[in-house]
């Protein structure tokens, strides 16, 4: 079993447990710490496929005969050539995290390295923010997928356009997922300077003058599938199969048209298509001669070995499995989707442990052993914190809001926070009801955009 820790997306340890007791079933995902007033925030489980199931491989040694004379493809194994089809644009079977930017740094001028700025302009602070009163076009440098998924919160103060583009092509052709000012919610493709609206909904965000997660996902080629979503729950459906249809893979990014509206949380993931994969096209080949393929049956017996011990399955999906950003409030626990297994937790825009004992919560309904977990954490520097699963890749990367200093003490006992919980209460959004920074800081007040009469 092979793990793998990592720290802000950066690989800083790794593992490999051969022994007796490795966990080798699939299991839940979840967080743990010892002290009150630990956070946790925007907690990610995503999958890799894998083939096969979950046992132990069988004991028998293989087959004795030889293998079949039939020349193998994509489709069922038949005596003809390959198959004549072009091979799909999707990324491999099992997708998972592309690209993901939480803009936890601070720019004047810019979105840094991973990020071309097609249009206007831009700045981080903490947050991706459109610096000019213009088109603000930005698109991730390098990646290239068509059948995949893009997420990010967003704010656009119910006085223009934030939108998150796919399959973006050199020229500027794209589909996006657009939040209108009035609150609803577009699915549009983009070519050249025309743009269609394929679908069109009420998105169900009541305030827009606060953050939202929206997210837009394609998947194939003849016809183009896309849905949209508020909040992780689909909204809206639609199915390009006119000759304008975006087929080709491209980037993915983000759009708006006024300055001081706020993306964060920046997410593409893989989607297995339907073919999984698999080329697109049909075989060429004659149908089977024979039974299976061409060749004749192996001549040796079964493998010696029993039959598997556990349950067969089809391995891990490829894709987000799990996601919670924690944007509710509640005061003794994080909601339907959590079981807290021990000691108490609540939730102020963030998970929050809420006692000085063992705190530990698991997402409920989530089993996965080729997985990955990511969160946004501080401790600190006053308690030990995890973010665990039964997988084989875990991942820890820290909040990005933090308390101006840590705990004097550093040691595991509880000490006095240079940031209390009531503090926090005191001051959970800005004075406007905008998003706000940490309260350790005081409340960050957004530069709100002037209204535009744009559609």
């Amino acid at each position: 079993m092979q793990l793998v820790a990592s720290v802000n997306g950066v690989v800083k340890l790794t593992a490999t447990d051969s022994s007796q007791v490795a966990i080798t079933a699939p299991g839940t995902a979840g967080m743990w710490t010892e002290l009150a007033g630990i956070w946790f925030g925007h907690f990610v489980v995503s999958g890799a496929a894998t083939g096969g199931d979950g046992g132990i491989p069988d004991a028998g040694t293989a087959d004795a005969g030889t293998p079949d004379a039939g020349i193998p493809d994509a489709g069922t194994p038949d005596a003809g050539t390959p198959d004549a089809g072009t091979p799909d644009v999707g990324p491999p079977a099992g997708g998972g995290i592309l690209f993901s930017d939480n803009f936890n740094r601070t720019l004047a001028a810019g979105l840094g390295p991973a990020w071309h700025i097609d249009s206007g302009a831009w700045r981080d602070n903490d947050k991706a923010n459109s610096d000019q009163r213009a088109p603000d076009q930005a698109s991730v440098i390098g990646l290239s997928c068509a059948d995949c998924k893009v997420e990010a919160k967003v704010v656009n103060f119910a006085a223009t356009i934030a939108a998150l583009d796919l399959r973006q092509t050199a020229a500027g052709d794209r589909y996006d997922v657009a939040l209108l000012a009035n609150g609803r919610l577009q699915i549009r493709r983009h070519n050249g300077g025309t743009v269609t609206v394929l679908a069109d909904v009420l998105s169900g965000i009541a305030d827009l003058g606060n953050w939202s997660t929206i997210a837009l996902s394609a998947t194939g080629a003849g016809p183009v599938a896309l849905s949209a979503f508020v909040n992780g729950a689909a909204r809206v459906s639609a199915t390009d199969t006119s000759s304008a249809a975006i087929t080709a893979p491209g980037t993915a990014g983000m759009w708006t048209d006024l300055s001081g509206v706020l993306f964060d949380d920046f997410i593409v993931t893989g989607v297995e298509s339907a073919g999984g994969g698999a080329d697109a096209g049909v075989d060429a080949g004659t149908p089977d001669a024979g039974i299976s393929d061409a060749g004749a049956p192996d001549a040796g017996t079964s493998d010696a070995g029993a039959s598997d011990a556990s349950t067969a399955d089809t391995g891990s999906p490829g894709g987000i499995l799990f996601t919670d950003d924690f944007n509710r409030t509640l005061c003794c626990d994080l909601g339907p989707r959590w079981n807290i297994l021990s000691g108490g937790w609540r939730d102020n825009s963030k998970a929050n442990s809420d006692r000085t004992a063992l705190d530990r919560a698991a997402a409920a309904g989530v089993s996965c052993a080729d997985c990955r977990i990511d969160a946004s954490m501080v401790n600190f520097t006053a308690a030990k914190q995890c973010s665990n699963c039964a997988s084989p890749t875990r991942t820890a990367t820290p909040w990005r809001y933090g308390p101006t200093e840590s705990s004097k003490s550093g040691g595991t006992a509880p000490v006095s926070q240079p940031c209390s919980p009531a503090r926090w209460e005191a001051f959970p959004t800005s004075p406007t009801g905008r998003a706000s920074r940490s309260p350790c800081r005081g409340p960050r007040r957004s530069r709100s955009p002037a209204r535009s009469t744009a559609p």
